[in-house]
């Protein structure tokens, strides 16, 4: 791992090929969506729920 300010991070990439583009970032108990599949999910649902 790397230490940045004093902690330090463990990185592991896993390449998912059904993924669209973008990034899905799980750190400790909190998912960061950053994927294209999840910003259409996203837009999906305001646009059927407002």
């Amino acid at each position: 791992g790397r230490v940045l300010g004093g902690k330090q991070v463990v990185l592991e990439e896993v390449a998912d090929r059904e993924l669209l583009g973008g990034f899905v970032a799980e750190v400790g108990s909190l998912l960061v969506d950053g994927s294209l599949d999840g910003q259409l999910a996203r837009l999906r649902d305001r646009l059927e729920h407002g």
